[in-house]
């Protein structure tokens, strides 16, 4: 079968979106459960923080939220007649990578990014408008830079329960 069928099906399939988000945005979305022969609604509200394949019949969003103190990520279509996506706007939005602290653990890939010694400029979040900047220099003829590993031990030593490259 060709690509060019594959995507004719595709395209057929495909509905006109239901709500425009981006990474950043706050939204409410509502799911229809089926428990044995009842129906219920169970909504859940939280950040986005990814989504994927937007122009496609399979765009889904990742949005997580905070728990009692456990981050709760879900994905869901973002194409889908099952309930509803309510976008509330944006909030706090910042874009980094790699995370090296979430939830007050470290990483576990953190060593694959953390081969060499580099200037290194990291922010960790103690708690909502609490944060801590750290900058290793490394350009200079006396300096060596840091590795994240040290950056990431430095900045949950201060209390970060979050914290980016």
């Amino acid at each position: 079968m060709s690509f060019s069928i594959l995507k004719q099906i595709g395209d057929a399939q495909k509905k006109k979106a239901v709500v425009d988000v981006r990474s950043g945005d706050t939204v409410k979305v509502t799911q229809k459960i089926k428990e044995g022969e009842k129906f219920r609604l169970q909504t859940f509200e939280g950040v986005v923080i990814r989504v994927d394949r937007k122009e496609s019949h399979t765009a889904r969003i990742v949005v997580r939220k905070v728990t009692s103190g456990v981050g709760v990520e879900k994905s869901y279509l973002i194409l889908t007649d099952s309930g509803g996506i309510q976008a509330k706007g944006a909030v706090d939005v910042l874009a980094f990578g790699p995370w090296m602290i979430r939830d007050g653990e470290f990483n576990p890939h953190l060593p694959k990014f953390d081969s060499y010694r580099a200037p290194r400029t990291a922010l960790g979040m103690i708690e909502p408008g609490h944060y801590i900047a750290i900058m290793a220099e490394g350009r200079l003829k006396n300096s060596a830079g840091s590795n994240l590993t040290h950056i990431a031990e430095k900045l949950r030593n201060r209390g970060c329960r979050l914290a980016f490259n």
